[in-house]
């Protein structure tokens, strides 16, 4: 399952949380979170596994899911830095962003680079 359909999965599944359940009311059954949402029974489980985890729901066999927090955890979807840069060199940039990316590993963050053409003085 590729993750970038897990993150957007998850920022709709907390807002549906957030907005439409209180604590302790049941949440969609598996198979009609795959529906409403757009995306596998695998991917549905794999984020409501995450959501376990973090303990905004609660999974009970033959029970259902259960909501136990309406406020999302913060560090549920990887943090992700953007980094600018106006030298064309792909080398030089490549290596810069591996830097840093080895550096954010263990903080959990990812980073990417953006060219752009600014202004010199």
């Amino acid at each position: 399952m590729p993750k970038r359909a897990l993150a957007p999965l998850l920022q709709s599944m907390q807002q549906d949380i957030r907005l439409g359940y209180s604590f302790g009311e049941r949440y969609r059954p598996l198979r009609q979170i795959a529906q409403h949402f757009g995306v596998s029974q695998q991917t549905a489980q794999k984020a409501v596994t995450k959501l376990v985890k973090h303990k905004m729901l609660v999974a009970r066999p033959k029970r259902g899911i259960t909501v136990s927090s309406t406020q999302p955890p913060w560090n549920l979807v990887k943090p992700r830095v953007v980094l600018l840069s106006d030298r064309t060199d792909a080398r030089l940039n490549g290596a810069f962003l591996r830097g840093i990316n080895e550096s954010l590993a263990p903080a959990e963050f990812s980073a990417s680079l953006v060219g752009f053409r600014g202004c010199r003085r």
